[in-house]
Order: C-alpha cells, then structure tokens, then sequence
C-alpha cells in the first residue's frame, strides 16, 4: 500500500472509529503533540488529552450517517514524511441521546487531517483544521 492509500485507509478507519465510538483510535492516531484550528483558535493536546475529548464527545453520541459525500483528496511529500487529507463528511445522529439535552446532529463537515510519519514509519495524525455547516457539539 502505497503512502497515498495508507491516509486514505485512515481516513475511513476515522469515519468508522466514530460511528464505532472507538476513541482510542484518535487517541494511538495522535501526534504529540497534536494541534486544532478551529472557531478562531489553535488548540495543543498530547495523545491522551485527544483520546479524553473523543472519549467524552462520542459517548454522548449515536450517528446514523457519518460518510463522505466527495472523493477525499490526498497529498503526500515527495519524500513520503508529510502528508494531508482534505475531506468533506455528512454527519446525521444525536448527540447527548436520552437526556433533556439531546439533539439532532445534521451537518457537514470539511477538514484538512495533517500527518507526518514517526521515527517508526507509522503516520501520526499533527494536526487538523475543520468547518461545519450547522452548529453540533465539540
């Protein structure tokens, strides 16, 4: 599998890990430290604080949708060590279910997904920046 494929398979290994509530995957996929944009701010967080926010968001959450509705579109470093996914996912489901809190998720989301590949070989998730058509919950 050549290295365009292999963010390809991670991006579609994200999209199951949150229909799966698999937050360890975002957790072990992080960089340390991993960096957000988002809403106007640049977040830093080590592996584990990842893991704790997927772990505490997709607890709360039950998707019924969350698949691309456009081709991903992939770029790798000439020397195979950097490498980003830009992609654009419909996201359907409910988040805070079985509470007075509970709400509809229907939304899309766009992202660019920054890796960079570890002194192991293993590509590790640096960063992301991300968009969204409806407010849904961090």
């Amino acid at each position: 599998m050549d290295h365009s494929e292999q963010l390809l398979d991670l991006h579609r290994r994200s999209l199951e890990a949150h229909v799966n509530g698999d937050w360890r995957f975002f957790r072990d996929l992080a960089a340390d430290p991993i960096l957000s944009l988002r809403d106007g701010d640049v977040l830093s967080a080590s592996p584990q604080e990842t893991g704790e926010r997927f772990r505490s968001y997709l607890s709360q959450a039950e998707f019924s949708r969350y698949e691309d509705i456009a081709e991903p579109r992939v770029w790798v470093s000439d020397d195979g060590t950097l490498g980003w996914v830009i992609a654009r996912v419909r996201v359907e489901g409910v988040f805070a279910r079985g509470t007075p809190d509970e709400q509809s998720l229907d939304t899309t989301w766009s992202w660019v997904a920054m890796f960079e590949r570890d002194d192991a070989g293993e590509w590790r998730l640096a960063g992301t920046s991300s968009t969204r058509t409806e407010s849904a919950p961090d």
